[in-house]
């Protein structure tokens, strides 16, 4: 659900002037911001509230997006995410790039965890899986080089900062998916909206 959700919020982002322009490094930009969202699927509202929330500590930035059904669809089925990403700035502030994801996911009493570090240093990324709180598998991804993988957290913050290129209706952009683990070589595309 947060990935979608966060692809969501990328694509309705009106065009216009990227962050980028402005002058401040993308830390300086958004830390200390807090977004709440309630969020609605086809003809239902409501059916679950978010927060995407970014904060600096001594190592970079955390960004945490938290998000839970509610109402009738809580009832249905209880569904609770978080996504942790420790991120630190790169290419002189002009954009994220993650450390690490931390992904919590509880469906009604099951719950799923992967955890994903990315080593630019050491050309690697590994990741951690659970399920109900016992180690599923782990695995380890070269990264090519070049190719850099961003969170959904990262690509939400990115995108409106301006670092994949100015955001124009219709356009298409292609991120590489670092929360996608061993399933990492492709990426998702996303489209800028109208802001409708």
């Amino acid at each position: 659900m947060p990935a979608i959700v966060a692809l969501a919020l990328i694509l309705c982002l009106p065009a216009g002037r990227s962050v980028a322009e402005q002058g401040r490094s993308i830390g300086e930009t958004y830390a200390g911001e807090r977004l709440d969202y309630e969020i609605g699927f086809w003809l239902f509202d409501g059916v679950a509230v978010g927060r995407v929330e970014l904060g600096r500590d001594a190592e970079g930035y955390v960004a945490v997006f938290s998000a839970h059904t509610t109402g009738i669809a809580e009832w249905l089925r209880h569904r609770e995410d978080t996504y942790t990403a420790r991120l630190v700035e790169a290419d002189g502030g002009t954009r994220f790039r993650t450390v690490s994801f931390d992904k919590d996911v509880t469906v009604g009493r099951k719950k799923r965890r992967t955890l994903t570090e990315v080593d630019y240093d050491a050309g690697v990324m590994r990741w951690t899986e659970w399920k109900d709180g016992k180690l599923r598998k782990t695995g380890e991804l070269e990264l090519p080089e070049g190719v850099r993988y961003d969170d959904p957290l990262a690509a939400f913050f990115n995108f409106r900062y301006g670092a994949y290129g100015p955001i124009r209706e219709g356009e298409s952009y292609l991120i590489k998916d670092a929360a996608q683990g061993r399933r990492a070589r492709g990426g998702h595309n996303a489209e800028a909206g109208n802001g409708r």
